[in-house]
């Protein structure tokens, strides 16, 4: 399946439509700016051991993160994308890269992630795409819970790419990329938003 074909099959769902309607602006906008500085302050200290610090800012990504997800919840965007979700089962993230190009520019220009370790995520979204599905279809879907998610996987072993300053980077990277993407989704397409969505969710749940 591509983006266009993604998008040609939802594009008529109202309620989704009306969930991303609900969101306003101001907000998405706000803690997308948000998160894309403190994320950017992880990179900064990059092998410079700052553990302490590291930790502090992975707090604040997800206190912030919080209120955009429980934004999101009240507009009741995550059970009506999560109706969509079981449809990505025969996406592939890897080959629609150059569709979602916005998502990976977020990802290497806004969050300041390399593009190696950019193309790793992507593919480690392909490899767990399946179970992602799995937990955002399900009715009572809501993104507030993915935070507490994104805390815990902070500190651990996870594979070489996933580390950076010196934590593990990518369920951070998964929220913030959720929030940026439903920006981007106003008033765009909600093809886009179901894609980057379990994008994002991905990069949080199996992170």
């Amino acid at each position: 399946m591509t983006l266009n074909e993604l998008a040609r099959a939802v594009e008529s769902d109202k309620a989704l439509q009306a969930a991303l309607g609900r969101i306003k602006p101001q907000v998405a906008h706000g803690i997308d700016r948000l998160l894309a500085t403190t994320f950017r302050e992880m990179i900064s200290i990059e092998h410079a051991d700052e553990r302490v610090v590291a930790d502090q800012l992975n707090e604040a990504c997800w206190d912030v993160a919080v209120v955009a997800f429980r934004h999101f919840d009240a507009a009741g965007l995550g059970p009506a994308l999560g109706r969509h979700a079981k449809q990505l089962e025969n996406f592939g993230f890897v080959e629609n890269l150059p569709s979602m190009m916005f998502d990976h520019t977020v990802m290497v220009e806004r969050l300041g992630v390399p593009h190696d370790k950019a193309m790793q995520y992507w593919h480690h979204v392909d490899k767990h795409r399946g179970e992602v599905i799995r937990v955002m279809s399900a009715a009572e879907f809501r993104f507030e819970p993915l935070a507490a998610t994104g805390r815990r996987g902070f500190v651990g072993k996870g594979e070489r790419w996933m580390h950076m300053s010196p934590r593990i980077w990518v369920r951070m990277a998964g929220a913030a990329l959720i929030v940026a993407n439903v920006v981007g989704s106003l008033g765009i397409g909600t093809g886009l938003a179901i894609a980057s969505g379990v994008a994002g969710g991905g990069g949080v749940l199996i992170g």
